[in-house]
């Protein structure tokens, strides 16, 4: 006996019928219904419209890449409890580094432009103070920034980073190095308005700053990975600061002519120095760039 539906119709056998999985007898017993029963050829024609969405819907998926098929399969195979790690080719690498600039924090960008304007503003309205107040302001503003370039509350993608096995080291290299180029390129054009509007020597001014800027940069990245960002925003700000002060005379805004504040192998080693801290630590624990996989 024919399934059909209680009302005498067989649109429980339709889906089968389109695709051609009945028996060959029950083919024929639809196929003759079908020409006697306009509700059905209308249920049939919505059925053919859905299987036609179906198929185009699937002719412009793309196909996923074998590897993606070799990785699931390995990892089904794998003992319980081992965790696969997948091979990157370096386009892969680069493709995680470039995406890191749409992760960042967005207000970073403008805050940090209009920090350096201000403060070219205010130098050109300074005559003779412009180096003091760029050797001031310029490495303030990047340890500040760089101390937010992730976290659980300033980071949108956070979670898909900690859903996908992407090394936290890389995404902390990727985001610093965006941030810090970044700060180099606006305080570079803001030197060089300065040093056009007080016709100053421009490589003289950018070796007083851009020491003291990576310096702080990189060890503000360090203070953010193993505290919080409110907390390297502000060691930062006060190791900035610190720099001027003298123990006898309170705060002495000249010392920025120090040697030691200047761009320097000192100053060069330092900042070596706390890259590496930065990423070696952001390996050991799930700080904010994505967790340790």
């Amino acid at each position: 006996m024919m399934a059909s539906h209680p009302s005498g119709h067989v649109v429980d056998l339709l889906p089968d019928y389109l695709v051609q999985a009945l028996h060959d007898d029950e083919m024929a017993f639809v196929t003759t219904h079908l020409a006697a029963c306009a509700d059905c050829r209308a249920e049939l024609q919505g059925w053919k419209k859905m299987q036609f969405a179906m198929q185009t819907s699937s002719a412009v998926m793309p196909t996923p890449s074998p590897q993606i098929l070799q990785h699931a399969l390995a990892a089904i195979d794998a003992p319980s409890g081992t965790v696969m790690i997948p091979t990157h080719s370096r386009r892969q690498y680069a493709q995680i580094v470039l995406r890191q600039l749409r992760l960042l924090n967005p207000i970073i960008w403008p805050a940090t432009a209009l920090g350096i304007i201000i403060a070219a503003v205010f130098a050109m309205t300074q005559p003779g103070k412009g180096t003091l107040i760029f050797n001031v302001v310029l490495p303030l503003i990047s340890a500040v920034s760089t101390a937010f370039i992730s976290s659980p509350e300033n980071d949108p993608g956070l979670e898909l980073l900690l859903a996908t096995p992407i090394s936290p080291r890389l995404v902390l290299i990727g985001r610093w190095c965006w941030l810090l180029g970044y700060n180099l390129l606006a305080a570079l054009v803001a030197t060089f308005v300065l040093a056009a509007f007080q016709h100053g020597n421009y490589w003289s001014l950018v070796l007083l700053w851009v020491g003291p800027v990576a310096l702080l940069s990189s060890f503000s990245a360090f203070i953010s990975i193993i505290t919080t960002p409110v907390v390297a925003g502000a060691v930062g700000a006060a190791l900035c600061l610190a720099r001027f002060a003298d123990p006898n005379a309170g705060m002495d805004w000249q010392r920025a002519q120090d040697g030691l504040w200047q761009t320097s192998p000192l100053v060069l080693c330092l900042t070596l120095l706390c890259v590496l801290l930065a990423y070696f630590s952001s390996g050991r624990r799930e700080p904010r760039f994505g967790g340790d996989y």
